[in-house]
């Protein structure tokens, strides 16, 4: 009995540190808008339920777009040239100006530490940007 109890304590302390620092392992997320890598000072990227979402004031500047918060409908609204999009937090359909439809969302946009997140992909693309993801690097990449 002795001898199977020392291996396994051998064996279990040899796992044991892996687990933990599996269990901590962030994934740090870049985003690349033209070229140029974004830095996210509060809130950075995050994957939730196999979605990645970004920050959408950073990305949308960087493409030139304009971002208006309306605190009352808990919306951002996200202006280009003759486009506007209406996100609301919760809801994943995106309202397009000219549009009496909506866009369906991979997922809703939602607060994170004070900031709306959501899948970036539609919102860019309904500029005309071309948005790409680099699974090596876990790099969004929107050109």
């Amino acid at each position: 009995m002795k001898k199977l109890i020392i291996p396994l304590i051998t064996a279990f302390s040899l796992l044991l540190p892996s687990a933990y620092a599996m269990q901590g392992e962030e994934v740090v997320i870049s985003v690349s808008v033209g070229g140029e890598k974004l830095v996210f000072e509060d809130q950075k990227p995050v994957i939730i339920n196999g979605r990645t979402l970004i920050p959408v004031r950073s990305v949308m500047e960087a493409l030139g777009a304009q971002v208006e918060w309306i605190d009352e409908e808990k919306s951002a609204v996200v202006s280009k040239g003759d486009t506007t999009l209406t996100l609301v937090i919760g809801d994943n359909t995106m309202r397009v100006s000219g549009s009496d439809e909506g866009t369906p969302l991979d997922a809703a946009p939602m607060l994170l530490n004070g900031r709306t997140i959501l899948p970036i992909r539609a919102v860019a693309e309904a500029f005309g940007a071309r948005v790409g993801w680099d699974e090596v690097t876990k790099t969004v990449i929107i050109d």
